[in-house]
């Protein structure tokens, strides 16, 4: 991986995180473990408080543009972000 540029830096001081827009030369389409290393290394964050919201390349070039969010700790992505997982409430059907 060589030429990464940041294209686009937003903060959300509301939810409290940046938006970073980056693009990458990568022989392959990289995996999302690949660039939260790559951005955890960039901006010192902790592991664990980046969050992969796309990976986009273009057909024919060895060149992909990479949104993620980057959120202060670890705590604060896991109140702010849907998981996936739902706590479902456990008790009685009536």
């Amino acid at each position: 991986m060589n030429n990464f540029k940041i294209i686009q830096e937003k903060e959300n001081k509301l939810l409290n995180f940046k938006e970073v827009t980056a693009t990458a030369n990568f022989e392959k389409t990289p995996s999302t473990e690949e660039i939260l290393t790559l951005f955890t290394e960039k901006y010192s964050t902790p592991e664990g408080a980046c969050v992969v919201r796309g990976i986009q390349g273009n057909f024919g070039t060895s060149i992909f543009t990479l949104e993620v969010r980057i959120y202060p700790d670890k705590e604060i992505r896991e109140d702010i972000e849907n998981t996936g997982k739902r706590k479902k409430k456990k008790g009685k059907k009536k």
